[in-house]
């Protein structure tokens, strides 16, 4: 049975990104190159011999030697570094929408409800096309990018929580008679 300690310091070890190396396998490409060099071999072939001995969490893949090349770049320009030292600050692609476009949309939206018009996705796009425009697709972003938007920049005077979009249950209204009944 194993402790918390040991099952946390075996999550460190052996997991990581998909697609990525753990740090067990960065360790291990650093060792290499060390003993590559402490025996005074030339350093062509190392990057891929190393690639051979370590897969990618997830995939069970091999990187290749030029990502085996980059990782010691990145050992080597780092005085700092230990296995499984990430440099990338920000994970996952980039938003879709820039804060000035949130921005906009937000605006567009509250001045929909200012004149008694309910803000909806499909207004926000007509208003504010370029607010809405995704550079990557060319075209409007996805609905949920301005709810979320609404959720994050919209609010009503006086109230203390930012607007919220709830799904719809039904797309037609309940007659009066079925409404009374519970």
């Amino acid at each position: 049975m194993t402790s918390p300690q040991q099952e946390m310091l075996r999550k460190a070890w052996l997991e990581g990104r998909h697609g990525n190396l753990c740090a067990l396998s960065e360790a291990m490409l650093w060792a290499i190159r060390e003993v590559w060099r402490a025996e005074k071999r030339s350093l062509h072939g190392l990057q891929t011999f190393a690639a051979g001995l370590v897969t990618k969490v997830g995939t069970g893949e091999h990187p290749t030697h030029r990502a085996v090349g980059l990782f010691y770049a990145r050992v080597d320009a780092d005085p700092e570094w230990y296995p499984g030292k990430s440099g990338q600050v920000i994970h996952g692609p980039a938003k879709a929408l820039t804060s000035q476009q949130a921005s906009a949309i937000a605006r567009s939206a509250q001045v929909l409800k200012a004149r008694g018009v309910e803000p909806t996705y499909s207004r926000i796009v007509s208003a504010c096309p370029q607010a809405t425009l995704n550079h990557k697709t060319g075209k409007a972003v996805d609905k949920k990018r301005v709810y979320d938007v609404f959720r994050a920049s919209c609010r009503d005077e006086g109230a203390d929580e930012n607007w919220e979009h709830k799904a719809r249950y039904s797309k037609i209204a309940l007659s009066l008679s079925l409404s009374l009944r519970t």
